[in-house]
């Protein structure tokens, strides 16, 4: 605080001598002062320390107000003091009071000099008082850095009040203020406010007359004096603040009431963080007391729970008053399977704040899935003293994401594994470098069964073929259904007691095994492909792929055996799908042909038709046979079009000789792809229809044993015949098979 001389002249000498003796006579510290080991002077609070009049206590030893076995301490102490060893000293010692009790003492003494002698000037204070000042220091300090870190998110810490000092005296004129009282009022200076009326200065309007009465009653002695009081205060500015004073009367030699010394702290913020902190308090409550969460408050370590919401006792089924009392009755009620690995957890990441799940049991035996997180609060000294933190039931969703990895990693129908996990299992045995085999089979015959049983049936067959490979794979293998009526095993190298060959015989076996459907037995084969890890694949997209070959080359081949993976089947597929892209360049660039081969009538030799033979000219390897390529082109998507061409083609070549007067009956193959396609029989109208051609002399010759006359709509079917097994000059035209 800062006086100026000129506030100080301000004052009375008899009004600061009356202050003067008013804190002498208060004085909080005893003190002494010894000259050759005899108290020349001891104040009044010396002696009520240790229970002497003052005459008594002059006539006193220092000594003799020491217990025995803290005299040699202090005569040392004395000594160095003394023989100027030290100027100062600070130590403590038990006192002995003439009632014979004991009590502590701090002492603080130093050497000063009396008529040329040494002596000791010394203050006591009884200990109990200072640690009660500490601890009342420190739960001021804790509360208000509680209200400032409680007033809300943004801010921290509150800004503490300053400190004012006035004096104003009995005429109602200020005679004292420092410069903090200024800062407050909003004035530059303290010569802007001595001198003036303080209640006409800084007290609102309304409330002058009532501080008035108040003023005079309390220098008069009508009312009693009111130490702490609070009020409203305007500053220059307008500003409404909120003053807490501290007051006490000035007192003349002749006892009159000259004025009162104040002494005034800001609380304007603090009143309104006290506000803000109730109505924050009122709100959480509200909040977290209608939570599905549970919120929680612990100290640092968890030892202690400050607070913890209603919505406990429906998560953990347990009262909230148990886990106030016993803070670890939250985490006895921790599953024993997760309770160590999240004791773990919570003290590494306590410092930055924790994310955990675990499961709890509850007193009804349920278990419930339990998601908890927290954060860390820290002091000014950036040290862990709160955690705060929420813990959300998720049994519901842990169900759902179980249901979610299921439907995502498992066939549906089967409850094996699906395709998609079959594949993330082997690429996480490749990248372990363990070897192994990809098993992929086909159920032959399977088709057949669904297509005439129903899909139900079909369904049951599945799921039988499913439970059987179950049965008879090592047990860490990995058995999956691979889509339709494809399985797939990977068997991890040395999983199995036997060789691999033997399993897969164990394999056919139990596909060849009777099926007992509902009303009826099914047989079955497999047609079986396999790859090798890692000699046939570095991830399981490339094994799956190659199984695929070999098991497709054994169905081709031979049903219900099995292949091992080749190179040469790769390269062999990689020729069909170079092969099929050649079909397309040569269709659109109209590189096929049509050869006519000759049909003669054997009883009389003469020339009755034509069958159209399809040939390639390919423009580097000449002219192409349908063996290097047939193959390849009928199961191929440009198949029909080649088909709908080669009618178009043989119409207009048989028109032409029509018309040329040589009639003669041209046969066209037909390829299924077009009788797969649809409107077949519009395109061959058509074409008899754009090239006037009679229908007799168009013979369409189906020679793919799959496709049956049944696949052509009846509508389209009178103007053609259907002739199995032989052909006839004498019918008017027609499909031949």
């Amino acid at each position: 605080m800062s006086i100026t001389m000129d506030h100080l002249r301000a004052v009375s000498h008899n009004q600061l001598s009356a202050v003067f003796e008013d804190l002498a006579d208060h004085a909080l510290v005893g003190m002494t002062i010894v000259l050759d080991t005899r108290f020349l002077y001891a104040n009044q609070k010396c002696c009520e320390l240790f229970g002497y009049l003052e005459e008594e206590f002059i006539q006193l030893s220092p000594f003799d107000l020491v217990v025995d076995t803290d005299r040699e301490m202090v005569r040392n102490r004395m000594n160095e003091r003394l023989s100027r060893e030290t100027t100062t000293s600070e130590y403590s010692f038990r006192g002995v009071r003439k009632d014979g009790s004991i009590i502590d003492l701090e002492v603080r003494g130093s050497t000063i000099a009396i008529d040329g002698r040494p002596a000791l000037a010394t203050s006591f204070v009884e200990m109990t008082d200072t640690r009660r000042a500490i601890q009342e220091r420190e739960h001021q300090r804790t509360m208000a850095a509680h209200i400032a870190r409680e007033r809300d998110t943004a801010q921290r810490y509150l800004d503490v009040a300053g400190v004012m000092m006035m004096v104003f005296a009995a005429d109602e004129t200020i005679s004292l203020v420092n410069r903090q009282g200024c800062e407050v009022l909003g004035y530059r200076a303290a010569n802007e406010l001595l001198g003036r009326n303080w209640i006409d200065v800084f007290i609102p309007a309304p409330k002058r007359l009532g501080m008035r009465a108040a003023f005079h009653s309390f220098l008069d002695g009508t009312t009693p004096a009111v130490e702490h009081f609070q009020n409203e205060i305007v500053t220059q500015s307008g500003e409404e603040r909120i003053i807490s004073w501290h007051n006490q009367l000035l007192i003349d030699e002749s006892g009159k009431a000259t004025g009162i010394l104040s002494s005034g702290e800001d609380i304007t913020e603090r009143c309104r963080a006290e506000e803000s902190l109730r109505i924050s308090e009122l709100r959480f409550r509200q909040i977290a007391e209608n939570l599905s969460e549970v919120f929680w408050i612990t100290n640092a370590d968890k030892t202690k729970v400050e607070y913890i919401s209603p919505a406990y006792e429906t998560v953990w089924g347990r009262t909230v008053e148990e886990v106030y009392e016993r803070p670890v009755a939250y985490l006895e009620a921790i599953v024993p399977e997760d309770r160590e690995a999240t004791e773990r957890r919570v003290k590494q990441q306590a410092e930055v704040g924790y994310d955990v799940e675990y499961r709890i049991t509850r007193p009804d035996g349920a278990t419930r899935w339990i998601h908890d997180r927290s954060v860390a609060i820290r002091d000014e000294a950036d040290c862990v003293y709160r955690l705060i933190g929420v813990a959300e039931d998720i049994t519901e969703r842990k169900a759902a994401e179980n249901r979610l990895f299921e439907l995502a990693h498992f066939d549906q129908l089967t409850g094996i594994t699906n395709r998609l996990y079959f594949g993330e299992i082997v690429d996480a045995a490749i990248r372990r470098k363990a070897a192994g085999a990809v098993i992929l089979l086909d159920l032959d015959g399977f088709k057949k069964v669904n297509d005439s049983a129903g899909h139900a049936v079909g369904d049951l067959l599945l799921r039988a073929t499913a439970k059987r490979l179950a049965e008879v794979a090592p047990p860490d293998a990995t058995v999956s259904r691979w889509g339709g009526d494809e399985f797939a095993v990977f068997v991890p190298e040395g999983s199995t007691t036997g060789s691999l060959a033997e399993f897969i015989g164990r394999i056919r076996e139990v596909c060849a095994e009777p099926f007992l459907l509902p009303r009826r037995k099914v047989f079955l084969t497999a047609s079986i492909g396999i790859a090798r890890s890692p000699d046939h694949g570095s991830s399981a997209a490339e094994l799956m792929a190659h199984a695929d070959l070999a098991m497709y080359r054994a169905k081709a081949e031979q049903p219900g055996t099995e292949r091992f993976f080749t190179p040469g089947m790769k390269e062999e597929v990689q020729r069909e799908i170079d092969l099929e892209a050649e079909l397309r360049r040569a269709f659109a660039n109209a590189e096929f042909e049509l050869h006519y081969q000759p049909q003669v009538d054997l009883a009389t030799g003469c020339l009755v038709g034509a069958e159209a033979l399809l040939r390639w000219r390919h423009p580097e390897r000449g002219l192409l046979q349908p063996a290097e390529f047939l193959s390849v082109l009928k199961p191929s998507p440009v198949a029909a079009a080649v088909g709908d061409w080669t009618i178009a083609t043989a119409s207009a070549v048989a028109s032409r000789l029509h018309r040329a007067g040589r009639p003669l009956r041209i046969g066209v193959n037909l390829f299924s792809a077009q009788m797969k396609a649809g409107g077949l029989t519009e395109t061959i109208a058509r074409q008899l229809q754009e090239n006037e051609l009679p229908p007799e002399l168009l013979e369409i010759e189906i020679a793919d044993s799959d496709v049956k006359p049944a696949a052509i709509p009846i509508k389209h079917r009178p103007p053609f015949r259907y002739e199995a097994g032989h052909h006839s000059n004498q019918r008017p035209a027609g499909f031949r098979h």
